[in-house]
């Protein structure tokens, strides 16, 4: 039942292209809050579309159930001790990615309560989110949905005896 409704998300994602909002120009306007170097907050009724590369040391996306569409970009935090926080989102992509949120080289956050959904649905898109050599990570990922990945979340590391260390995971 919750994947017929959020299939009917996405088709309406589709038809509201023409009323979609560049991720990447609100993060640009984006001021900071709540400790963070840039504090998003997203309405509802509005589509976000495409991704960005985080240049600041902290950002935070607060969704309230909007809807991002990816369009085959991804959201990319690449720096030691760069955070990033996203929570109450749903995640689609209507062209191909690799992941639709990319933590590399040391970058942390917190991934809660969001909906990632591959739109083809049958593991063409390799995960939601990835960890690339982010040995002494402390992200949490909780309470979201992962529908049609080859794998939720993927963690990479050239050192195997850290591999999962300081990290938390609980998905859903």
């Amino acid at each position: 039942m919750k994947v017929k409704y959020l299939i009917i998300l996405c088709l309406l994602a589709f038809f509201f292209d023409a009323y979609a909002v560049s991720l990447q120009q609100i993060y640009d306007n984006a001021f900071a809050g709540n400790g963070y170097d840039k504090l998003i907050i997203l309405d509802s009724t509005i589509v976000y579309t495409g991704g960005f590369k985080q240049n600041v040391h902290s950002v935070c996306i607060q969704g309230n159930g909007a809807i991002i569409n990816l369009n085959g970009q991804v959201i990319s935090i690449n720096e030691e001790g760069m955070r990033f926080d996203i929570d109450h989102c749903i995640l689609i992509s209507s062209s191909y990615v690799e992941e639709f949120i990319s933590y590399e080289n040391g970058a942390f956050g917190n991934v809660l309560n969001n909906t990632f959904y591959s739109i083809n649905g049958n593991g063409n898109s390799s995960c939601g989110i990835k960890y690339s050599e982010c040995v002494n990570d402390t992200s949490t990922i909780k309470n979201n949905i992962f529908f049609g990945f080859y794998a939720a979340v993927y963690y990479y590391t050239g050192d195997y005896e850290s591999y999962y260390e300081g990290t938390h995971l609980e998905t859903v």
